[in-house]
């Protein structure tokens, strides 16, 4: 993975269900998004930034789901691990379960 590419994990209050493809993203309880900073998105979380919060590349940030494809203008964070982050959206929103966007390989 490139130092400029996304990755973003889409957090849910619920597991899988059997009849739902791995390859569309359901709204039906989705409550954050968990994202990795990096080049691209840096100016995002920085606009994002409370309370002094610096973000930098390379470290995560939680955004909450509003609904109709939005996520919060507030980023949680600075974390500096994924694991960190999922925790925060685990404990802060509800999250038990992550999944990754699909995207198209080139």
């Amino acid at each position: 993975m490139g130092f400029d590419e996304d990755e973003v994990y889409l957090a849910y209050n619920r597991e899988r269900r059997p009849d739902e493809s791995p390859f569309e993203m359901s709204e039906d309880g989705l409550v954050a998004e968990v994202t990795l900073i990096n080049l691209n998105n840096l100016g995002d979380f920085r606009d994002a930034a409370v309370m002094g919060q610096v973000f930098r590349p390379w470290q995560w940030a939680v955004q909450a789901y509003l609904g109709d494809n939005k996520v919060s203008g507030v980023a949680y964070g600075p974390f500096e691990t994924m694991e960190d982050a999922f925790e925060h959206a685990a404990q802060k929103h509800g999250a038990v379960s992550f999944r990754s966007v699909p995207q198209l390989m080139t």
